[in-house]
C-alpha cells in the first residue's frame, strides 16, 4: 500500500485495493459494515483526525498527511493499526506533527510491561504530545482486540500512571494517539457514517 500512496491517488481506489490486499491474505476487512461504516478501512486526510471515509473525489496532493487505519479479522481474531504518511515533500509543520505522532506512540509502547496500569501508556503519550505544544483528542481511546474489535481494556492518551487495569502478559491491544494542534476540540461529521 505505501508505495500507492502518492500525488493523484484517489482515496477511494486506495480503499478498495486494501480490502482486496486483505481478502487475498485469506482475511477478512473488520471495519466493512462495523456500524454502519461503508468502507474497508478508514482513511483520514489532513485535519480529519479518526475514522475517515474515503471518498472518490479524495484525490491526494503533494503535502498531504494521510492516515491508514486498517483493521484485519483472521481466523475469528481482530487486529487493529494504523499508520500516518506524508505525501511527497510535505511542510514542516506536517513533518513535525507527523514525528511528533510516531513519538508518542513509540513512548506509549515502551511503557507497557506487565502489571503496570493502562494509564501509564496514556501518561507517556499526554507528556511527548503535550511537551511539543500540541493537544490530544481526549474523547477516543485506544483499547484491547482480539475476539472483538473493541474489547477492555480502554488506553486512554492522557495520565495518570496509576489509572485502569492492570496489563497482562498476552493482551493484545491498540495505542492511538490522536494529536492535534491548536486545541483539543473536534467536529463529527454526519456523512462520515
Amino acid at each position: 500500500m505505501l508505495t500507492e500512496l502518492k500525488p493523484g491517488a484517489n482515496a477511494l481506489a486506495l480503499d478498495q485495493q486494501a480490502g482486496a490486499l486483505i481478502r487475498s491474505l485469506g482475511a477478512e476487512p473488520t471495519f466493512l459494515g462495523y456500524r454502519g461504516f461503508a468502507r474497508n478501512i478508514c482513511i483520514s486526510l489532513n485535519d480529519e483526525v479518526i475514522h475517515g471515509v474515503a471518498k472518490a473525489s479524495s484525490i491526494l496532493k503533494d503535502g498531504d498527511l494521510i492516515t491508514l487505519d486498517i483493521g484485519v479479522t483472521y481466523q475469528g481474531y481482530v487486529v487493529d493499526a494504523a499508520f500516518s504518511h506524508i505525501i511527497g515533500s510535505g511542510s514542516a509543520a506536517t513533518k513535525r506533527i507527523n514525528q511528533v505522532t510516531q513519538q508518542a506512540l513509540a513512548d506509549g509502547i515502551a511503557a507497557i510491561k506487565p502489571g503496570v496500569r493502562a494509564g501509564a501508556i496514556g501518561a507517556a503519550i499526554q507528556q511527548t504530545v503535550e511537551s511539543n505544544g500540541y493537544f490530544l483528542l481526549e474523547d477516543f481511546t485506544g483499547h484491547g482486540s482480539g475476539l472483538e474489535l473493541h474489547e477492555d481494556p480502554a488506553i486512554s492518551n492522557f495520565g495518570p500512571v496509576d489509572h485502569g487495569p492492570k496489563l497482562k502478559p498476552n493482551m493484545t491491544i491498540c495505542i492511538e494517539p490522536m494529536v492535534m494542534t491548536g486545541s483539543n476540540g473536534y467536529v463529527l461529521d454526519p456523512d462520515d457514517g
